[in-house]
């Protein structure tokens, strides 16, 4: 019974992490197209994403050097650190599961 929650927990969890990382892949692309941006979609997306991109965003802008460039590079920055709280995850629960059989 646990090991089943906490497989589904697991699988969750990396459901949500795919989820936030495609919409930020498609408020990146959608950002190249004013119109894009600017429509109900558009709003929305950046609705979901912004939460997610704002605290890595205000990091980097401490770093001087990146806080002058007309590029963005949260959305980056956010896609790395989810993909690795995702795989620190995957492989401490892959130890778990190993420990349990």
């Amino acid at each position: 019974m646990a090991y089943a929650l906490s497989y589904g927990l697991l699988r969750a969890f990396g459901g949500l992490i795919w989820i936030i990382n495609a919409l930020i892949l498609v408020r990146v692309l959608i950002s190249w197209v004013p119109q894009l941006i600017q429509s109900h979609v558009g709003r929305l997306i950046v609705a979901l994403t912004e939460p997610v991109l704002a605290p890595f965003r205000h990091l980097l802008m401490r770093i001087p050097a990146l806080s002058r460039l007309p590029v963005d590079f949260s959305p980056i920055v956010a896609w790395i650190a989810l993909s690795l709280l995702q795989w620190i995850i995957n492989m401490l629960f892959g130890v778990f599961f190993t420990m349990l059989h």
